[in-house]
């Protein structure tokens, strides 16, 4: 039985998750929020996050909104020595039940083997995504990754057989309000209102952080193609990041900024949706594309990468396309789709229930339970 627990009265779940990545407006944050914050108005656990990197004030305040508690250790890049160390003393100083950790590389080892150090006995690794950006460290610290943790979980099949290989591992999803991201007319006609934007106008949409993964380049060179035969398009970009200027850049080079939109990031993202007629999801790899599963729940028209991993399509809205393809054969294939409706029939709807966020928030519940009674 985990430390510090008893048979006497139930004891309320002491849980601490380290995005690794830090507390952005990323896939894992958004995992966590979502699932801790309705485990914790439910009184299930007493939830604490741990950010390797600065938070922004909006994301500090949701945070505090929903009940979570925020620390924020620096130096995982730069010193990571001294980030160890005073990790290790934040986790000796509390007891809890047991750590959590999210990212996509063996360098989970750093906070893994600190809460085995501190003596966590339950020691979670979530894989989150099918590479990453350090490879040479990321073989070097495998041995030690795959001794520091007791549970392995990962996002997708993809994501679990890309970190633990042949090791066991269990799936569990990122879930999506279903009800909140339904297609909505009202908030349809509100947001091209708001900017401007004509009822009649072809809206392409993307949500995700302006980096290397996200491949904005590409999205923007193929946007340019669609505006070229369809001059009423216009592109949503919902997000931030360090590439956000250069993308901009390319913009007005192309002489499309006012057909451009950068939202930056927004809390209300499933109305957002609703205003497009087409999403679009170039990434050179994700762990399972949250951003995918929300789309199909507004049965918004979907062309993704193929590198994608298919688990996450369960409707007929996604369409897959090859990288090695040109933009001009992306712009041809989306253009093809540019009066397709917002609609999902009752077949659709059930098989979307896989991802129903309140399922998930119950499933992981139950396996941070079925863990501490071991």
């Amino acid at each position: 039985m985990a430390k510090g627990r008893t048979n006497g009265p139930k004891k309320i779940l002491k849980v601490l998750h380290i995005p690794t990545s830090g507390v952005n407006a990323g896939g894992i944050t958004k995992f966590i929020l979502d699932t801790m914050g309705e485990l914790s108005a439910e009184k299930k656990l007493e939830c604490h996050i741990l950010s390797p990197f600065n938070v922004e004030h909006s994301l500090k305040k949701r945070l505090n909104h929903l009940g979570l508690s925020l620390v924020v250790i620096n130096g995982r890049t730069r010193f990571p020595l001294g980030y160890f160390s005073k990790l290790l003393t934040y986790l000796r100083k509390n007891n809890f039940d047991l750590v959590h950790v999210h990212g996509s590389s063996s360098l989970m080892a750093l906070e893994l083997l600190a809460a085995r150090l501190a003596g966590v006995d339950v020691r979670i690794a979530h894989s989150h995504n099918t590479t990453c950006d350090h490879k040479f460290l990321h073989k070097l610290l495998r041995p030690l990754f795959l001794r520091s943790y007791t549970q392995a979980l990962a996002c997708s099949q993809a994501a679990g057989e890309w970190l633990f290989l042949e090791n066991d591992f269990k799936v569990i999803y990122n879930g999506v309000d279903l009800q909140r991201f339904q297609f909505s007319e009202r908030q349809r006609s509100a947001i091209r209102k708001s900017l401007g934007i004509a009822k009649d106008a072809f809206i392409l949409g993307h949500v995700g952080h302006f980096n290397q993964q996200k491949n904005h380049t590409f999205l923007i060179d193929v946007f340019q193609k669609i505006e070229r035969v369809m001059p009423n398009a216009n592109l949503l970009l919902i997000g931030t990041g360090s590439r956000k200027d250069q993308i901009k850049a390319k913009v007005e080079q192309l002489k499309l900024s006012d057909k451009v939109f950068f939202i930056g990031n927004v809390t209300d993202v499933y109305n957002w949706f609703s205003a497009m007629d087409v999403f679009i999801l170039p990434s050179l790899f994700e762990g399972f594309s949250i951003v995918l599963a929300e789309a199909q729940a507004n049965g918004l028209v979907s062309f993704a990468a193929d590198n994608i991993p298919p688990t996450v399509v369960v409707t007929s809205k996604v369409h897959f396309v090859s990288l090695k393809k040109s933009s001009k054969y992306w712009a041809e294939m989306i253009l093809q789709q540019a009066g397709v409706e917002h609609h999902l029939s009752e077949e659709e709807k059930r098989a979307l229930k896989i991802f129903d966020g309140h399922e998930i928030s119950t499933q992981l519940y139950e396996e941070y339970l079925t863990l501490l009674a071991k």
